[in-house]
């Protein structure tokens, strides 16, 4: 465990205002410029999601101690946005670097970190044919969700929960998550995603798509060099010049 945690509203963006990312030369290769594109949405997706998530578990409980309206959907919808942008990323990455004998050590660190999330992506996609199996092991379609949290200072408390959305089921029983020979960075972590007998932590992955996309940014800033670069990311605004009648109150139904 590391003597400082950190909180996750602590560490800056992993694609700030002036990134390469956000600022892609004119010239550059249009199919390039295209795969670029879907890789930084990727990440912002991802790294959008996760935060989100995080901010959600801090402050599950309202005032009576139990979970927030909305919550569970809210924690499973992102969640599940995490492992399609896992997989896009890892996907566009693969291709766009298929050609290369050596790959950066940064993209070694996300290949190894989404190894294993297209299992879990094609559980979610398919659930309808894993109804008898989720039935036969007590498994709820969407999976749960398990994290850490510590509390105090001296000593250092660890709490751990599973979130376990649908119906409850007679007789059922939930082991608790395993955190020993875990690294602990911040003080909620672990955050993991588990589905179909598989389970994918979330917050390794956070900090496998960090480290990417900083070495990612830092190579393109090196290989553009300062070349003239075009803008990115527009809302379209246009007034239309109609009579638009509000709308009108429906009649009310004869008794």
């Amino acid at each position: 465990m590391n003597d400082r945690l950190t909180l996750i509203a602590e560490i800056p963006p992993f694609v700030p205002a002036g990134s390469a990312l956000r600022n892609l030369p004119v010239n550059l290769d249009a199919k390039k410029r295209v795969m670029l594109d879907a890789i930084r949405y990727s990440i912002e997706i991802f790294e959008l999601n996760y935060r989100r998530v995080i901010a959600t578990v801090e402050g599950w409980r309202t005032a009576d101690g139990h979970p927030g309206e909305g919550m569970f959907a809210s924690v499973l919808s992102d969640s599940w946005a995490m492992i399609d942008s896992l997989h896009r990323l890892q996907s566009v990455v693969s291709t766009m670097t298929k050609k290369e004998k050596a790959l950066p050590p940064y993209v070694k660190v996300l290949r190894d970190a989404a190894s294993n999330v297209v299992v879990l992506r094609n559980a979610v996609q398919h659930v309808t044919g894993r109804i008898e199996r989720l039935v036969s092991r007590r498994e709820t379609p969407w999976g749960t969700i398990s994290w850490l949290e510590l509390r105090g200072t001296d000593p250092i408390e660890g709490w751990t929960y599973t979130m376990v959305p649908g119906t409850l089921q007679v007789s059922e029983r939930r082991s608790l998550p395993s955190v020993g020979g875990k690294t602990v960075r911040h003080q909620f972590d672990l955050l993991t995603l588990t589905s179909d007998g598989h389970s994918f932590c979330l917050s390794e992955a956070f900090q496998a798509v960090e480290v990417f996309a900083l070495g990612l940014q830092e190579s393109l800033t090196k290989q553009f060099g300062g070349a003239p670069t075009v803008g990115s990311d527009m809302v379209i605004e246009a007034r239309l010049d109609a009579n638009i009648s509000p709308p009108r109150k429906p009649e009310p139904t004869p008794a």
